[in-house]
């Protein structure tokens, strides 16, 4: 007779990628993030900036264009055309959208770091329930990247190159 056998311990390998792959994503993605709205904000602050000392009214009271109108009636005219567009580019909408989707991927960061901290003691079933909420969160996070953001094909890959970097696998 024959006696049975131990159920194995832990996740399967399978498992145990997907949950360091995502963690990794996770993190990547924050970094990606947070990025991308602090370039928005910066974006909106220099232009908000720029309107505000080009505004014609401040501009033509400068005795340094009294000897080149053309400079004044060109820096007004590009900031009318600013003032005209910046309602267009939405940078409050777009800071708004990437700060959330910023705070969305650290969120699955950090579930995805705390399951793995603890993935030796979990089935492939339990992970499995733990990971499928996760797993929805990132599909409406896509979505929302995808309508609303073009892809930073370098900033991604920077981004991969800092994760793995703080994780000492650089040369991965």
């Amino acid at each position: 007779m024959t006696s049975p056998s131990a159920a194995p311990s832990g996740p399967s390998p399978g498992f145990r990628k997907y949950v360091w792959d995502s963690m990794l994503d996770g993190e990547m993605n924050d970094r990606y993030w947070r990025h991308r709205a602090a370039v928005y904000a910066s974006r909106e602050k220099a232009l908000k900036i720029f309107l505000a000392i080009t505004s014609s009214g401040t501009v033509a009271g400068w005795a340094i264009w009294q000897n080149a109108h053309w400079a004044w009636q060109g820096l007004s005219s590009i900031s009318a055309l600013l003032a005209v567009a910046l309602p267009f580019l939405d940078y409050a909408a777009q800071i708004e959208r990437a700060s959330d989707l910023r705070k969305g991927w650290w969120e699955l960061a950090t579930e995805y770091n705390r399951l793995w901290a603890g993935i030796d003691s979990n089935s492939d079933a339990r992970i499995e329930e733990q990971v499928r909420p996760l797993k929805a969160k990132e599909v409406e996070m896509s979505k929302i990247e995808s309508k609303f953001f073009p892809r930073d094909e370098a900033l991604i890959l920077r981004c991969q190159k800092d994760v793995l970097r703080a994780k000492g696998l650089e040369g991965f």
